[in-house]
């Protein structure tokens, strides 16, 4: 076990770091060949993260377990090492984004083919990738927050990667300034944890919580507050801006600034998901701090209503799909504050391969369109975009639950646990009835964008144009082929993983195939 975490890290490291280093001093104009390097580098992690998720599965005394690497750095009490956390949250995120940044970085060789910072581009997306992993497996808290920090300035580098783009200087510094709040309050809460808990370990300091759990402290002239709900309150600040939740929300619509690749991979599996990957890494905090779990529920309720209302009024292609993205993040919050962490973890996995397919999809549209996103001049796109058709289908009929996709399984399994939990706790039948009420937006607006953009009869190009639309290359295509598996597919086998252990070989079974045909046709 510990060589298979050892080996992840090490192919990691050195794939990320040749990748970043090849495209910035490469004199060849066609980095292609560096890029798929790194492809085979996070295909190869791809593969020993699901070994480590079977390793654990199967092991009756293996639930988790810590890779110490060495010290990164002493101060008086404090030690810093360099440990990484290996779990199941670890591995089935290693699985999830391994898949998604893959995928993106595959069309990404097609997408920005002739510009001429690609090397520049490619390299962020390498970084991008390699901070995720620190934030999902570190083991402490300041690796975490290395993670944490990484994955924000690639964002701001990513989204205003045309830096001659008013507007992309814009949003990169509303991203970045909006995060910074969430990255003080981070900051405060692991000194908190520090100063009163003398340490930085994870789950040194999920384990004292069960005996430490009503330390009081005063502070602002004399007031008593329980640390417990401090250092939960300075977490969920930092949550809700990094997630994205209401009031916070306002910068990532305006990230769609940046190339579309970027889009697809802050929504899908890097940059949004981080505060829900932070609640489900800090679970026990939330279940002890019970007033802040309450806070958890009611913006995630809002926050997966309000942005469908938005989304509705909504022309622009990406926006429309990033609006559906914060309602999406809603429904995880929301989940978690009612301690259904493992759903909440199964929505968040099966809604990174829809909303990768549907960005990916809509890249490939506003390409063959000649950057348009405007869904009022599009229209009649079925028969000269079969595949871009069938692709957004498919993400869109996931996103909106249709049966036997794979955001079915998920969102109706959030309905059924809320709709249950409501029979004890009278505040879960009015979240029930907001997701309810969201998933009714959700289908409109997402069969409103199908309509006007496959199916719309007024067309506002011109003939000549009009004969030149076509679809994009086989390598633009691949990553929207495979993901559209995975969304019809994955929601199923997950369900299974993730609840009902006794089909485990069934799991196995599946991706013995998938890895048969993948490497049989390719």
């Amino acid at each position: 076990m510990v060589f298979l975490a050892s080996l992840i890290l090490f192919i990691l490291l050195f794939n990320i770091i040749c990748n970043i280093f090849c495209n910035f001093i490469s004199p060849y104009k066609d980095v292609r060949l560096v890029n798929l390097f790194f492809l085979l580098g996070i295909f190869l992690s791809f593969f020993f993260s699901l070994s480590c998720i079977f390793l654990i599965l199967f092991s009756k005394k293996i639930f988790f377990f810590e890779l110490v690497i060495g010290v990164w750095f002493s101060s008086g009490n404090l030690l810093v090492e360099w440990n990484f956390l290996f779990d199941i949250l670890t591995c089935v995120m290693l699985f999830v984004i391994s898949i998604i940044s893959s995928m993106v970085h595959l069309y990404s060789i097609d997408y920005m083919f002739g510009d001429k910072q690609q090397g520049r581009f490619m390299s962020l997306l390498s970084f991008f990738t390699l901070c995720m992993f620190f934030l999902i497996s570190a083991g402490n808290f300041v690796v975490l927050l290395l993670g944490w920090e990484g994955v924000g300035i690639c964002s701001f580098l990513l989204i205003n990667f045309w830096s001659t783009r008013l507007q992309a200087n814009k949003a990169a510094l509303k991203a970045v300034l909006i995060n910074k709040i969430g990255d003080c309050f981070f900051i405060m809460g692991v000194c908190f944890v520090y100063f009163y808990y003398n340490t930085v370990n994870i789950h040194i300091f999920l384990s004292e919580l069960l005996v430490t759990k009503n330390i009081n402290i005063t502070i602002f002239n004399n007031v008593v507050f329980n640390l417990l709900e401090i250092i939960t309150f300075c977490f969920l600040i930092a949550v809700f801006s990094k997630s994205a939740q209401i009031f916070l929300h306002v910068w990532l619509p305006d990230a769609m600034e940046g190339p579309t690749p970027v889009s697809a991979l802050i929504h899908a599996a890097t940059m949004v998901t981080a505060g829900i990957i932070l609640v489900l890494r800090l679970h026990l905090l939330f279940i002890l701090a019970i007033k802040m779990s309450f806070l958890l529920l009611v913006f995630g309720s809002v926050t997966c209503l309000l942005p469908s209302i938005i989304a509705l009024m909504q022309l622009d292609l990406k926006k429309i799909i990033a609006y559906s993205t914060c309602s999406q993040l809603g429904y995880m919050l929301a989940i978690a504050g009612l301690h259904y962490f493992s759903a909440s973890l199964y929505h968040l996995a099966m809604h990174a391969f829809f909303k990768a397919l549907l960005f990916l999809s809509a890249g490939s549209i506003i390409h063959a369109l000649g950057n348009e996103q405007d869904i009022r001049r599009m229209g009649n796109l079925k028969h000269l975009l079969p595949i871009s058709y069938i692709s957004v289908v498919i993400g869109s009929f996931a996103l909106i639950g249709y049966p036997f996709l794979s955001g079915f399984y998920s969102k109706d399994l959030l309905l059924e646990l809320t709709f249950y939990d409501s029979f004890l706790n009278w505040k879960s039948l009015y979240l029930y009835y907001w997701l309810v009420f969201s998933v009714i937006l959700t289908a409109f607006y997402s069969i409103k964008l199908i309509y006007l953009v496959f199916f719309g009869k007024s067309f506002n190009y011109n003939l000549r144009f009009l004969n030149n639309v076509k679809e994009s290359s086989l390598i633009l295509l691949l990553p929207l082929l495979l993901l559209s598996f995975f969304s019809i597919f994955a929601g199923l086998y997950f369900y299974y993983f993730f609840f009902f252990f006794f089909i485990k070989f069934f799991f196995f079974f599946f991706f013995f195939i998938f890895f048969f045909f993948l490497f049989f046709f390719l």
